[in-house]
């Protein structure tokens, strides 16, 4: 057997010098630093991409099994019957060989039309039996437009017969637009023989603002937008423009305090109605009042409620208070004689002695009933008599 001869290593050559050594082991040590810096970081690398490769696996897996999960919703049986999962590993619990159910697409398809005939037959239960479904509510007003077909030359809408009208609704809207009412007060002299002053004139129409430069309506859509739709009046400020009169912001205040005014009377009749009933449900909730110029810019501040629910006296009326101190409830309820139904707040028992007591009528909501001055009343209504025998239950 030849044997391939082995060709000679070329001798290595090594300095004599020690200072050219050291330059060369400094230059071999740098070389190997830099081989294992680009080791470590393909050996991370490697890593990350088997980390990756790992995470695809499995979210590939997961979307395997949602793809046929939902291939099965799709496409498989709408039948909740039980079939044998191939998948499945079977139970030995040493008994006869269970004997697999076919399944029937016959009677799956009846199964499937039977719920697609259910639920037709809900549909129409739906439908209004009037034949008004669709249709735009009745109040509405209706403005009639006649559309003529095209007919031929000589040819009249009078000189056809007609045989019917097709109607189609469709919901417009027309946008607000402002008007300056223009009132005219003529002067009249009066003859010389009648019995009366020489001149007369109609009186002024009252109005909101001394002057009457704003209407009632305009007032009332202000408000409506401040308090109903809660737009603030800088946004109203851009509403208004838009119509043609660009106000400023003081006067939309005016406006509103102004209208504010109006109502005191209104809202004290609703609180003289609200206390002279015989029992009040009453709680609070903050609010953040605003002081520009004090301490931290604002504190917090109480909105309280007070609600009536005996018949004629089915108000809510709140009441401002800067705190929660007692003197709060106590100056509004006042003119208030009965039960009083709130939460368990120690102001309302320490305004004054109690002969109820104060505890929780019910498990589910914490409610104190107390007999509120009834030195001044005789008796209580039906429903204040309910709470009264809850709390003696309770």
């Amino acid at each position: 057997m030849s044997m391939t001869p082995i060709e000679p290593i070329e001798e290595l050559i090594l300095p004599q010098d020690i200072e050219t050594c050291h330059v060369l082991l400094c230059e071999l040590h740098s070389a190997y630093t830099r081989l294992h810096q680009i080791y470590q970081a393909l050996l991370d690398t490697c890593q990350t991409i088997t980390q990756d490769r790992e995470k695809l696996e499995q979210e590939k897996e997961k979307l395997e099994r949602t793809v046929k999960e939902l291939s099965r919703r799709l496409y498989g049986r709408k039948s909740e019957r039980q079939t044998h999962d191939p998948n499945q590993r079977w139970l030995d619990f040493g008994e006869d060989t269970p004997v697999l159910v076919e399944p029937d697409p016959e009677a799956d398809r009846k199964i499937i039309e039977e719920h697609e005939e259910k639920k037709k037959r809900r549909r129409k239960k739906r439908r209004r039996k009037d034949g008004t479904e669709g249709r735009f509510p009745e109040h509405l007003e209706r403005r009639t437009e006649r559309i003529e077909p095209q007919l031929p030359d000589g040819v009249s809408p009078d000189d056809c017969q007609l045989i019917g009208i097709d109607v189609v609704e469709i919901l417009d809207l027309e946008p607000p637009k402002l008007f300056v009412r223009r009132l005219e007060y003529p002067k009249y002299r009066l003859p010389e023989q009648a019995e009366a002053p020489a001149i007369t004139q109609a009186p002024r129409q009252s109005s909101l603002i001394s002057g009457g430069s704003f209407g009632f309506g305009l007032i009332a859509e202000i408000l409506r937008h401040k308090f109903a739709l809660h737009v603030p009046l800088y946004r109203e400020q851009d509403v208004l423009a838009a119509l043609g009169w660009t106000p400023s912001r003081s006067t939309l205040c005016r406006m509103a305090a102004t209208a504010a005014d109006l109502m005191i009377p209104l809202v004290d009749r609703m609180i003289e109605q609200v206390l002279g009933g015989s029992i009040v449900y009453t709680d609070d909730t903050t609010v953040t009042l605003l002081t520009p110029g004090e301490g931290k810019g604002s504190r917090t501040s109480r909105i309280w409620i007070y609600v009536g629910t005996e018949p004629g006296r089915c108000y809510d009326v709140f009441a401002f208070t800067r705190s929660r101190c007692r003197e709060g409830p106590d100056g509004f309820l006042e003119p208030f004689s009965g039960v009083l139904a709130g939460d368990c707040y120690s102001g309302y028992v320490n305004i004054e002695q109690v002969t109820v007591g104060s505890r929780s009528t019910t498990t589910f909501r914490r409610t104190t009933c107390i007999a509120w001055r009834s030195a001044g009343r005789t008796g209580c209504s039906s429903e204040a008599n309910v709470v009264a025998s809850a709390w003696r239950r309770s």
